[in-house]
């Protein structure tokens, strides 16, 4: 028996039925080609299915309170109106938008080969499933209830319904996939909010108010509804600001803030990642402290010489050490499966913790630095635990403008704090405190010379414009700016116990410092009174009263006005006293 054609006027399934096998078939395509080991490749899947399945599930609120919650009023067969009523009870779209949101975290976190092929395969047969019972569904609501539609409905009420069905369809797919691509540009922005979908467990209602207040998009077909026009036009005052406007009210929030305000808007996500928001990192206080404020804080600096900061024993070093490395390799195990036992140790809590900090600040460096770290001025990141070489290396070398930074009581070494000087970078720095870094050598103060002692100039000459080098001093009587492209003022290298007379002689080099004011070199066993003398001959701003060295070192500079060894009472500082 041929199928009943009916007239497209009153065909309440016909125009989003060919939209939702488009979108299906689209799915099923994509993930057919998907490398889920690819972490670009697979978040571009799940963000595209985010897309596809909340379309379906609106899909389904729709029909239920447009079509089958009017239909149900109708019919007098009990029996009928309950399969009318429970018509997408068993659907897999939840399923799969619970998968989609688990996957994100996969994507982000890199987990193991074998969690992304688990992964995987769930999410295969959950599509496959899905596509099994979804063809047959709708050809069984085409060819069952549009029949009892008819019976039971006029011509213009069905026109009604058509219209309002498709207008709401229509509003969804455009609004919604706007809104969804402003969420994928902010996604990862910090680490300390998940991606969010907006499967939420609100009623259909409330659904279905939610997608008309999204902002307008041109829509493919005419709504005759005044009111929902109204609706789709209207938008947050907020999103309405100036930009200017906007930017100067985003400089009052915090940095937890700001990444909540970031994943709003497209327009607020690239407002929020503005420069001038991010001139100072505190990621130490913000991640491991749990202070989300920027600025100088008032309080105490808990990071001094008495804070173990990444630092034990050697022994206690390494343990940790390879501790950090098996924790890494677990890093990416879901949430639920880090709480499946009541029976919790404190080091296993700890090692959680620690995890997810960890992480933050890797999310720090991949997603907010390459935005911001241009203009970077201010980096702390003293006593922060078991920081790595290659995440300083990455963080330094996305901040070449820095003038304050602090590395103290930390396990960074010459290869990580290479990052600084990479592309022209470190040669703003004002303040420097490496105190406590007991692995850096005299190469990082051969580096941190020439990073501050070179530049180039530009000179106009008869053949046309050519750039030499100079330093900081060779020419000092013929070009006093050179004194002011040296701009360091604060240097610790308190318990750097393997600086040596080599290092000290490459700061004396490129003109030396001659803007400094406070060097402090306590605990510094292998520099003499020579060294000493070499480079305070080159510093003539220096301050006497904040000038330290270790109280063994006879014949030094300024005796009668220099202070001594900082480090007597430090019990993570390297002391020549305590050697004794």
């Amino acid at each position: 028996m041929a199928a009943v054609v009916y007239s497209d006027e009153v065909d309440v399934f016909k125009i989003p039925h060919i939209r939702m096998k488009q979108i299906v078939c689209e799915a099923t395509e994509k993930i057919s080609t998907t490398n889920f080991q690819d972490n670009s490749s697979l978040y571009g899947l799940l963000s595209r299915f985010n897309n596809i399945f909340q379309e379906l599930k609106h899909h389904e609120e729709v029909e239920n309170k447009c079509i089958m919650g009017k239909l149900q009023l109708r019919l007098t067969n009990d029996q009928i109106a309950a399969i009318v009523k429970d018509i997408h009870k068993h659907s897999h779209v939840r399923e799969i938008l619970f998968l989609i949101k688990r996957g994100f975290k996969t994507a982000k976190r890199k987990k193991t080969l074998l969690n992304v092929l688990n992964y995987e395969s769930k999410l295969r047969r959950a599509v496959n499933e899905f596509e099994k019972d979804f063809f047959p569904h709708m050809r069984h609501e085409e060819e069952v209830f549009q029949p009892l539609l008819m019976e039971h409905f006029s011509y213009e009420e069905l026109k009604i319904i058509k219209e309002k069905v498709v207008n709401l369809h229509v509003a969804f797919s455009e609004s919604h996939s706007s809104a969804l691509s402003h969420e994928t540009d902010n996604n990862n922005f910090c680490s300390e909010y998940e991606w969010s979908s907006s499967d939420s467990e609100s009623g259909d209602n409330e659904t279905l108010v939610d997608v008309a207040q999204t902002p307008e998009r041109p829509l493919a077909v005419p709504c005759s509804s005044q009111k929902t026009k109204t609706q789709l036009k209207s938008q947050p005052i907020l999103l309405k600001f100036p930009p200017e406007v906007t930017l100067k009210i985003f400089s009052y929030l915090n940095p937890k803030d700001l990444c909540r305000a970031a994943q709003v808007s497209k327009s607020w996500s690239t407002l929020a990642r503005d420069g001038q928001l991010w001139k100072e990192l505190y990621p130490v206080r913000w991640i491991f402290q749990n202070d989300w404020r920027f600025g100088v804080v008032n309080e105490e600096d808990p990071c001094d010489c008495n804070c173990p900061g990444s630092f034990g024993t050697l022994e206690e070093d390494i343990e940790r050490l390879l501790q950090l490395r098996s924790s890494y390799a677990d890093v990416d195990a879901d949430v639920d499966e880090s709480y499946d036992s009541d029976e919790d140790t404190d080091g296993t809590s700890r090692t959680r913790t620690m995890r997810s900090q960890l992480g933050r600040m890797l999310d720090m460096a991949k997603n907010l630095l390459p935005y911001v770290g241009k203009n970077v001025q201010v980096l702390s990141l003293g006593c922060c635990p078991l920081l790595s070489n290659g995440l300083v290396f990455k963080i330094l070398s996305l901040c070449p403008k820095l003038e304050h930074l602090n590395l103290a009581q930390t396990t960074v070494t010459d290869s990580g704090i290479k990052g600084l000087f990479r592309k022209g970078g470190g040669s703003k720095l004002k303040v420097l405190d490496l105190s406590g870094c007991k692995l850096l050598t005299d190469k990082t103060l051969n580096k941190l010379s020439s990073s501050l002692g070179q530049y180039t100039s530009k000179t106009d000459i008869e053949e046309g414009v050519h750039e030499y080098t100079l330093t900081c001093g060779c020419m000092a009587d013929y070009y006093p700016s050179n004194i002011s492209r040296c701009s360091l003022q604060f240097l610790s290298l308190s318990g750097c116990y393997q600086i040596t007379d080599a290092g000290l002689m490459s700061l004396a080099s490129f003109g030396g410092l001659p803007n400094l004011q406070y060097l402090d070199l306590s605990g510094c066993l292998n520099v003499t009174a020579e060294g000493l003398l070499n480079l305070v001959s080159v510093c003539p701003s220096l301050d006497h009263a904040q000038f330290f060295y270790c109280d063994n070192i006879y014949e030094g500079p300024y005796p009668d006005t220099a202070s001594g060894c900082q480090n007597l009472e430090c019990t993570n500082r390297v002391c020549c006293r305590l050697a004794e």
